[in-house]
């Protein structure tokens, strides 16, 4: 039997039919200040079922029209029934789960910072609709999903100073560098080695081959740790410097070539990590059908346990909004991992050309904090090889902060997550006064 489905919104009378589950969830979202959860793609119709239009009207003239349901393949005789299922499934922000994820107090400087996000998501809620062009406005939009990035820099002012000055930022910061023990430094010594074998290599005193070995050595001679996981990841560079002037490097380029043998070194070097440039969806879930560029796994007794980091990946020209989408997916990934696995953080990181930007995730105060930890240059020509050296110790400094993510014995409480549907990613290119938004979060924290 055929029943023709039409799109209404649940709530008013608009005589609008919506050619789009999609357009009806934005309409509900600018007129009624509600987000509703998107219909996930791989949901099919019910048998029979068939949308509402004048083709469809011809062909089955006698079919019962019913009403679609936005965020399901349920469909009602009446507007009453459906509005009745949409307040009870699929509302994404309700009283009962707007608070935070733990009720607890971070107080910094004096300032309860745990109360001042949740003043700041509150009203990001609240105005939800102003707030969905996400080039201007991410970390309005995190903040709806209880993430809030913290980064070196505080004076962006993308975060009204009503909530958060800069001074608070600063203090943030400063107390996140002390917790987290991120500040870490590579054995002066075993820094000059390094950069004297590479300066040998560039000025062609050893090859190649004879670098690569030096290198290997001297890891060889290093306990089984970060340190040596900093000297193979300047080793894995080598095979691929060239003296030559490369052509415009392809986004498979960079991700095979540069960014996974470094990565791997940093991140998947024991025997229970592996790496990977992914594309895949990382575990089923109807609701999210987005996918990192780049994950690492961990598994437990030859089975996969959890992801302890995503990447995302794009080349130097890439449309802005894509690469601020990513930062996005990103804090997305990581909050997800965490609540899935109960996770005590995840590295995540976000390779724009040759710069890559490494984050760490953590609950704190009751919401998830997003903070920049820090940048690197990747070379990829021979004459720029030595100044891996100058990033040595950010490279030690993710490796630890990448051994200590692990499964905790703590129950991550769910959170609401905004739906990917809302977002305003239409542009392809910012204009040039919008520019800075896209700067405030990459590259932001290199140390020269």
């Amino acid at each position: 039997m055929v029943t023709l489905l039409k799109r209404v919104c649940p709530y008013c009378d608009d005589p609008e039919s919506f050619q789009e589950n999609r357009n009806t969830v934005k309409h509900v979202l600018s007129k009624h200040k509600k987000f509703l959860t998107p219909r996930p793609k791989a949901m099919q119709n019910e048998p029979g079922d068939k949308p509402l239009n004048q083709k469809n009207q011809e062909l089955y003239p006698k079919a019962p029209v019913k009403l679609a349901c936005p965020g399901c393949n349920e469909s009602f005789n009446d507007k009453t029934a459906l509005k009745n299922h949409v307040d009870l499934l699929h509302i994404v922000f309700t009283e009962r789960n707007q608070t935070s994820a733990c009720p607890e107090d971070w107080i910094i400087s004096g300032v309860n910072v745990s109360r001042r996000f949740q003043q700041f998501r509150d009203h990001c809620l609240q105005n939800g609709n102003d707030y969905l062009d996400i080039d201007r406005y991410f970390n309005q939009l995190l903040a709806m999903s209880c993430i809030f990035v913290v980064q070196e820099r505080n004076m962006y002012a993308s975060v009204p100073e009503q909530f958060f000055s800069a001074a608070l930022l600063h203090d943030i910061h400063k107390q996140l560098v002390k917790e987290l023990e991120i500040e870490k430094v590579v054995d002066p010594e075993l820094t000059a080695t390094i950069k004297k074998i590479l300066k040998d290599f560039r000025s062609d005193k050893v090859d190649k081959l004879k670098a690569r070995l030096a290198l290997l050595e001297l890891a060889d001679q290093q306990e089984e740790g970060p340190e040596r996981n900093v000297v193979l990841a300047v080793e894995s560079l080598l095979p691929a410097m060239k003296d030559i002037d490369l052509r415009q490097i392809s986004e498979m380029h960079l991700s095979a070539t540069y960014v996974h043998p470094l990565v791997q070194c940093l991140l998947a070097n024991d025997a229970e990590t592996v790496a990977h440039c992914s594309n895949t969806m990382m575990e089923k879930n109807s609701e999210n059908d987005k996918r990192p560029d780049y994950i690492a796994d961990v598994y437990h007794r030859y089975n996969f346990s959890h992801s302890s980091s995503f990447g995302e990946i794009k080349i130097d020209n890439a449309p802005d909004t894509r690469k601020v989408l990513d930062f996005y997916r990103l804090a997305i990934f990581g909050k997800g991992a965490i609540e899935k696995h109960s996770l005590s953080g995840i590295v995540t990181f976000q390779v724009i050309g040759t710069s890559v930007t490494f984050y760490y995730m953590t609950l704190r105060g009751g919401f998830f904090i997003k903070m920049e930890v820090a940048s690197i240059e990747i070379p990829t020509a021979k004459r720029d090889i030595v100044s891996i050296s100058s990033y040595l110790d950010e490279l030690f400094t993710i490796i630890c902060l990448h051994k200590a993510v692990n499964k905790t014995d703590n129950v991550v409480p769910q959170t609401p997550t905004l739906p990917f549907v809302y977002l305003q990613t239409e542009r392809r290119t910012l204009s040039t006064k919008r520019k800075p938004s896209l700067g405030s979060i990459a590259s932001s924290s290199k140390r020269r």
